[in-house]
Formats: structure tokens, C-alpha cells, sequence
């Protein structure tokens, strides 16, 4: 499979990827989670049917992916505009999108605003709108813009991470993945594109420090219900969720009414924890090559 680097111009920079096959075949736009890189799916993408060409991007913040401006929030709905710009760029009638954990939770927006644009949606093992209690409505929101008060001042200083050698950024790196381990050969892979090396050994990490501020969108249970309700998803879904992931509940309880509500949805549980996609990617391949079969059998 032909592998390339691609980078797609947007208002504050570009937003970088890589594919995966020929120029001319039906696009797949793949996103990652928080704090990833296209690199979380180096293992698996290859694995899947040759026939698609793959469009893997770095979310602003990640990779090598321009940094949103310096000056604002990174919210909820400025990765959806940064895909809505990505989905423009690609310029298919429609699209098959893929996602993992936060990139999923983001397709997962998009096609319930865009479904005209998505002929099908793969999740692995992704979330959705996070929701609350009326009653900590103050305490998070508090806590949210002390925490976005705080980091702006810092990136704007341009002070934004410190300075490590290649083992010692690469230790921390293993030993603070979210939800779970993950192998070295995909951990190396995901490190090395964050890198940027500074001088004498020294590197420090190219993402944007705003993005460790929950971007999630918070709302009531109440609204979400009817959010899932009112703006349906038309396409078919595979959901994969992984067995021993280590998702907070609150982060997935609504993909486990997706198949309850969208007939066209379909779950499937594999053993792995939440970066099964790379850990194991000969066990999420097969369900997403029959996902992407014209006549699919699931």
C-alpha cells in the first residue's frame, strides 16, 4: 500500500497527515484520540482493504499539525470545523470516517451534522458528549476556566513544555498513556511525530498544552437524549469496544445506547484494552474489513 504525508491549509496553519493507497480510490478519514497522532493507527491501517485510499490527519495540537491560535480556547467545536475543513479539502460526494476514542467521539458529532456527507462510521472504542449533574454545572465550569485561564497565559509566553533527552521523554510518554498501556513499537511510532528536537539531545513535545483542558462537550443527560433522538444518524455504524478498556464510564455510556436507537448500528466487543487498535490490530482488522464491504455481513 502507498504510503504518503499530506498537508491541508486552514485559516491558522495546516493540518497534517498521512495516506494510505491510490489517490483515486474512496476516501477513509481517520482521526486519532487525545494526545495522539495518525502514528495510532500505523499497524492497522495497513491491514485493511487496498481498495480505499486512507486519510489520516493529526488533530490541531497533535503531530505535526499547526497549533490552533495562540489566543483562544481549544473547544469541542473547533476540532469539528477543523474537520468540516478537512471533509472540504478531500472532496468526495461522501466519505467513510473512522475514529478512535476523542476522534470518534468527534465523527460521531459530525455525521449526526453532516449525514447527507457519510456513507459509513467506524468507532473504536469511542466516546461521546460527557454529561452532568445540574448540581456541579459552577464546580466544573470553574474548574474548566481557571485551567484554560491559566494554560492561555502560558502558551501565549510561548513557555509552554520542558526540555527532556530521547529516553527520558519516551519513559514519561509510556508511563502516562491514558486508558490503558500501550506497546512500544506504536508508543515509539505515536512519540517520535511529537518530537521536536531542540539541541545537544534535547526535545521537547509539539503539542499544544490547551488540549490537556477536558475539550469535551459538556451537557445535561437529558439533552443528550434528545440530541441522539432528533438528529439521527442514517448511514451504518460499527461500533468496536474494547472488553478491558479503561474509559471512564461517564466517556461511554452513550455509544451503549447507539444500537438501541440507529437500527443501522451495529457493536462489537473485542479483548483489548482502549488502545486495542494498535495494541492488536489483526483483531480489529477483520471486523473493519466486513464493515467496509459493499455487501457487508455485519
Amino acid at each position: 500500500m502507498i504510503v504518503g504525508d499530506i498537508k491541508i491549509p486552514v485559516p491558522w496553519g495546516y493540518i497534517a497527515g498521512k495516506t494510505w493507497g491510490n489517490e483515486g480510490n474512496s476516501k477513509v478519514l481517520v482521526l486519532h484520540g487525545r494526545f495522539d497522532n495518525v502514528e495510532s493507527f500505523a499497524e492497522l491501517i495497513p491491514l485493511l482493504p487496498q481498495s480505499y485510499r486512507y486519510v489520516a490527519i493529526d488533530l490541531p495540537g497533535h503531530g505535526k499539525s499547526s497549533h490552533f491560535p495562540k489566543n483562544i480556547d481549544c473547544t469541542y467545536w473547533d476540532f469539528i470545523v477543523a474537520i468540516r475543513l478537512v471533509v472540504r479539502f478531500v472532496k468526495e460526494d461522501t466519505i467513510i470516517l473512522l475514529g478512535h476514542s476523542f476522534g470518534g467521539g468527534l465523527l460521531l458529532t459530525y455525521t449526526q451534522l453532516y449525514p447527507q456527507d457519510v456513507s459509513k462510521l467506524i468507532l473504536i472504542d469511542a466516546n461521546y458528549y460527557r454529561a452532568f449533574e445540574t448540581k456541579i454545572f459552577k464546580t466544573y465550569s470553574k474548574y474548566h476556566f481557571e485551567g484554560v485561564s491559566n494554560l492561555l497565559m502560558k502558551v501565549s509566553t510561548g513557555d509552554q513544555t520542558r526540555t527532556f533527552t530521547y529516553e527520558e521523554g519516551l519513559k514519561t510518554f509510556l508511563a502516562r498513556r491514558m486508558y490503558g498501556a500501550i506497546n512500544k513499537k506504536s508508543a515509539e511510532k505515536i512519540y517520535n511525530r511529537n518530537l521536536l528536537e531542540i539541541d545537544d539531545g534535547k526535545y521537547k513535545l509539539s503539542g499544544d498544552l490547551r488540549i490537556k483542558i477536558y475539550p469535551y462537550f459538556i451537557l445535561h443527560a437529558n439533552s443528550i437524549d434528545l440530541l441522539m433522538k432528533m438528529y439521527p444518524i442514517h448511514c451504518p455504524i460499527l461500533s468496536i469496544v474494547a472488553s478491558r478498556s479503561e474509559m471512564p464510564s461517564p466517556d461511554r455510556q452513550y455509544l451503549a445506547k447507539l444500537e438501541k436507537i440507529y437500527s443501522k448500528c451495529v457493536t462489537k466487543f473485542v479483548e483489548g484494552n482502549h488502545h486495542v487498535h494498535a495494541n492488536s490490530p489483526e483483531i480489529v482488522a477483520p471486523l473493519i474489513c466486513d464493515f467496509l464491504k459493499p455487501k457487508s455481513n455485519l
